[in-house]
């Protein structure tokens, strides 16, 4: 049987170490979750090798994104859930929420966190075994240009 190699991607994205969230603030209520039926925008399905996928593109000079683990008071959200109930209560509508990252028993980030500008959980480059320590890995960021991009951890 042939191993299949999924390069960069997979580790990218179990390496973001938060929930990242997109919000529309001219927009009141997000778009109701559809699983097998028409998406809302900004989704579609995509099709690649027999295996469809939703592909979700979002304009960062139009909407905003942030990563989030913890609430004001400093406990971490746990769910997605908890999380949008937080953010729905300072009437900032979510359009599209994920967990992002892979959480200690005691919901700590494994990896890199930086939140609001301000670094959370160091970079972890240890080896180890699991998904987390598959090389080569990256981190997901935004940078100061408003462009999204995936930097090698190592880089």
């Amino acid at each position: 049987m042939m191993k299949r190699r999924y390069g960069a991607a997979l580790p990218i994205a179990i390496l973001l170490a938060a929930i990242a969230v997109v919000w529309w603030p001219r927009r009141p209520e997000p778009p109701p979750l559809v699983i097998g039926g028409d998406l809302p925008a900004p989704c579609r399905n995509v099709a690649f090798e027999a295996v469809t996928y939703v592909v979700c593109e979002i304009d960062l000079r139009a909407d905003s994104i942030g990563v989030f683990h913890a609430s004001a008071d400093g406990k971490p959200f746990g769910s997605l859930e908890a999380f949008d109930k937080a953010v729905a209560g300072e009437g900032r509508p979510v359009l599209l929420a994920m967990n992002g990252g892979m959480y200690h028993e005691d919901l700590s980030p494994v990896g890199l966190l930086v939140e609001n500008g301000s670094e959370k959980s160091r970079l972890n480059l240890a080896d180890g075994e699991g998904n987390f320590f598959l090389k080569p890995n990256g981190v997901f960021l935004v940078g100061n240009e408003g462009k999204a991009a995936v930097m090698e951890s190592n880089a």
